[in-house]
């Protein structure tokens, strides 16, 4: 079946993502104008949204937990690729590295659905460590815990040099 990929690259950090994706009908304009655009191109008379996949990379994920926080979009995305791209602040104490639960709501509920074979949930992450806030490590690590769940260790070599070192699946 033929796909559609409507692209939103924005200068900033997470917080840029988060205003422009706060607004409640910020998803539904994109894929109007997306439909707007199809048309207007003759590549289709009447779009049509089947399965909806959102995927994000580093600074993304503002708009992504943006998005997940309205009923209507999160009903609509059947999938979430998220690549190196979940971070979260911490509560307590910064030393103690504790994931501030609030922020990872929509997509420790995505991660449900996804457990339940109800929508699909693909996230990567490499293993840097900033200063401040939870990493994207940290928040696949709080994830995996939620849905009780352990990490396999695996060893497996990638393009460009990367290495698999585990994997979760549910």
């Amino acid at each position: 079946q033929p796909g559609i990929l409507a692209n939103v690259t924005l200068p900033g950090l997470s917080a840029v993502y988060a205003k422009r994706f706060s607004e409640t009908n910020a998803f539904q304009r994109i894929l109007d104008e997306t439909s707007a655009q199809l048309k207007s191109l003759g590549v289709a008379t009447e779009p049509r949204f089947r399965r909806v996949t959102v995927t994000s990379f580093s600074a993304g994920f503002g708009g992504v937990r943006e998005l997940l926080k309205n009923p209507a979009t999160f009903a609509r995305i059947d999938a979430l690729v998220m690549a190196d791209s979940i971070y979260a602040g911490y509560i307590g104490e910064p030393t103690e590295r504790t994931v501030n639960s609030a922020n990872m709501d929509g997509f420790l509920k995505f991660a449900r659905e996804a457990a339940a074979g109800r929508k699909c949930l693909i996230l990567t992450h490499s293993a840097q460590r900033p200063e401040g806030y939870a990493s994207t490590t940290e928040t696949a690590d709080y994830l995996i815990a939620q849905l009780g769940g352990k990490r396999e260790e695996v060893s497996e070599a990638w393009a460009g040099g990367l290495q698999l070192t585990s994997r979760f699946r549910k």
